[in-house]
């Protein structure tokens, strides 16, 4: 049944104004999330081989946007 049904976006492309209904989404900030990948890609290289590295849990900002579909 569509009514019991609610798709949600995360990526906050505002192509998700444009399909019916329009698409609710969890906004992201990309450029926050593109410089903790790479600064732990670095932290990881930089680490011995033979080390376990530790468990991480990082937050990165978002926002969202609710829209027909939420």
């Amino acid at each position: 049944m569509p009514d019991s049904c609610a798709v949600m976006g995360i990526d906050g492309l505002k192509i998700g104004v444009f399909v019916e209904p329009e698409l609710t989404t969890l906004r992201l900030d990309f450029a926050a999330f593109a410089q903790m990948a790479f600064d732990e890609v670095v932290q990881m290289s930089e680490a011995a081989t033979t080390t376990l590295l530790p468990q991480i849990r990082k937050r990165i900002s978002h926002e969202l946007v609710v829209r027909e579909s939420g």
